[in-house]
């Protein structure tokens, strides 16, 4: 389920976002490679069950990867993703409250073809 999620959003965000779609976001990549590195982690834990470490205790060194993917995934990279968000956002507020240009929405400007309408 981690996995599907995370490889829909990336989908999601490469067709359908603006920001996105023009270039990749590292945040965004990390946030979908972290989870489906944990399904390789599955497997070199259950090879490690079967012929090293029997024991179940989260502590044992085979159980790091569970950790260090996961939480990584989860928090590190999700936080460069909501931090490109609240960025976003706090653009669309400005257009709509403060009657900011909407030229501002524009995510890369210098690459947008010059006779195309500004803002999405």
């Amino acid at each position: 389920m981690y996995i599907t999620c995370g490889v829909s959003s990336y989908l999601y965000a490469q067709t359908r976002l603006p920001l996105y779609s023009q270039a990749t976001s590292f945040p965004l990549v990390a946030a979908v490679v972290g989870p489906m590195f944990i399904l390789p982690n599955v497997g070199l834990n259950e090879w490690g069950h079967a012929f090293w470490f029997v024991d179940e205790l989260f502590a044992a060194p085979l159980h790091w990867g569970f950790v260090t993917l996961g939480w990584c995934g989860l928090f590190g990279a999700a936080g460069g993703v909501a931090a490109q968000i609240v960025s976003r956002m706090s653009n669309l507020a400005d257009v709509i409250w403060n009657n900011a240009p909407k030229a501002i929405l524009d995510p890369f400007p210098s690459q947008v073809n010059p006779n195309a309408k500004a803002g999405y």
